[in-house]
């Protein structure tokens, strides 16, 4: 005689959900797990979620998306990084990519070469020599070369594109996997202690479960019943209070970075999808619209509940953060099955890895606000501080566990702010000048050919993946 399947029921109010149920769906074995999604109608702070790391390529790819099939459902763009404007250091203008800058020198980082023979006076200063660097100053893309010499291979690109129409595509996705989608919105709960035992909707249904899954927006609709839940709020690290979002009717050239513009009393990132642009402006005062306090769960999972994207955490959005921390929760979590509800292993498992990647993330984030020209005084968190002093007095970069930014995304952090420093690996010490000239030179020359041979971002969309409604000549 089979073993009943286990039940699994995801609440969803923001894309956490869809993106849950089509993974989940996509990997579980049917024969096991029986998967309900609660559709609400809603997508809480969607426009945080419209820039993507390079690793939504990786999750679109394990759920059998196709690449054309998102872009032109999403009217996705593409993007190299961030670009970073009025943040100090090269004038306020620099560019953070999904890549290295430069190439090993001497046995050390191409920066730390650089910084040793003096020619290191700010992050723009090396643009020359990283191809999406140089690509996305100039506007333009072409995916790497997996074929080709590493200097034309070794990149990335993520997207911006609209997280809503992502959102309605990832649950017609999760219907053919077999998905229950339930359209109705939560009335009550029937608990006991940490356990919730079932959700009564307002269509008069009653969905019991083994597991909930809490991806119902900023608040946390199930979770917030259970008594045990804390919250490890972020204030006092110079995070945004409010923000105002709104669509714009794109003009001008198509960026190939998202454009993240500091202001008097916050920053602005802009994301340029194929026929609109997100902008989403960020105050440290309460002068926006809508107000918010940055911060996550203590314990993403208590009890027979997961919460799941800004139910779990609120993290501004720079460098596609949001929208990231969702997928890797997600992912962890189905690694972790199938979870023992009366044995915490597995939930203790995931609270410390996912608590562990939010922290790193959050780090990330105080050190814009440190380097942007809070004053140097403030209180920070000891890994914040280490990080600092660490890569100002020698260059190194202190990477801590489930820290999922890869190194040089810190070192562009610190070179873009004006941070070089005082000494460097003793690996570039004895390195020849002549030598790096030679080297440096051809570098240059191989990024200059691969980048004047590239279309503009405009130019290859049009090519390639139009979607109906293209607003760019």
């Amino acid at each position: 005689m089979s073993e009943p399947r286990q039940s699994i029921v995801i609440l969803s109010g923001d894309i956490a959900g869809p993106m849950a149920a089509a993974y989940l769906a996509r990997h579980l074995p049917k024969h096991k797990y029986a998967v309900t999604v609660v559709d609400t109608g809603e997508c809480a702070r969607a426009s945080w979620c419209s820039v993507a790391h390079y690793d939504l390529r990786r999750f679109n790819k394990a759920i059998g998306l196709s690449e054309l099939d998102f872009i032109k459902t999403t009217q996705a763009t593409f993007s190299l990084g961030d670009h970073y404007v009025g943040f100090g250091g090269d004038n306020g203008d620099f560019y953070a990519v999904y890549a290295d800058y430069g190439i090993s020198l001497g046995g050390a980082a191409f920066y730390h070469a650089m910084a040793h023979l003096g020619r290191l006076p700010s992050l723009q200063a090396i643009e020359n020599y990283c191809l999406p660097a140089k690509a996305a100053r100039q506007g333009k893309f072409l995916p790497p070369d997996t074929k080709g010499r590493p200097v034309l291979s070794d990149y990335s690109y993520g997207y911006h594109f609209n997280a809503e129409a992502y959102a309605a595509q990832l649950l017609a996705l999760s219907e053919k996997f077999g998905v229950n989608i339930v359209k109705a919105s939560l009335v009550s709960f029937d608990t006991a202690g940490n356990h919730i035992k079932s959700l009564t909707l307002d269509n008069g249904q009653t969905l019991q479960a083994d597991l909930f899954i809490d991806a119902s927006g900023p608040d946390a609709r199930i979770a917030c019943q259970q008594s045990t839940r804390k919250s490890q709020m972020w204030s006092g690290w110079g995070f945004a209070k409010s923000y105002n979002s709104e669509t714009k009717t794109p003009h001008g050239s198509l960026p190939i970075a998202t454009k993240i513009e500091a202001t008097n009393s916050g920053w602005t990132v802009h994301a340029p999808l194929q026929n609109t642009t997100h902008k989403l402006v960020f105050s440290t005062a309460t002068d926006c619209d809508a107000t918010i306090s940055s911060g996550r769960q203590e314990q993403l999972w208590v009890g027979n509940v997961v919460t799941l994207g800004t139910a779990a955490a609120t993290i501004e959005p720079r460098f596609g953060a949001t929208l990231r921390m969702m997928q890797l929760d997600i992912e962890r979590l189905l690694k972790l099955f199938p979870p023992q509800l009366d044995d915490p292993i597995e939930r203790s498992e995931f609270n410390r890895l996912s608590g562990e990647t939010y922290d790193r993330l959050r780090d990330f984030q105080i050190l814009h606000y440190k380097l942007a020209g809070t004053p140097m005084s403030m209180s920070v968190p000891e890994s914040v501080q280490f990080k600092y002093d660490l890569f100002k007095a020698r260059g190194r970069m202190a990477i801590l566990d489930e820290d999922h930014l890869f190194r040089d995304q810190w070192v562009s952090l610190f070179l873009g702010h004006g941070i070089i420093p005082k000494r460097v690996d003793p690996m570039v010490i004895g390195i020849n000048p002549d030598d790096v000239d030679d080297k440096i030179k051809g570098l240059e020359t191989i990024i200059g050919q691969a980048t004047a041979q590239m279309p503009s971002h405009v130019d290859f969309i049009k090519r390639h993946c139009a979607a109906e409604g293209f607003a760019y000549d």
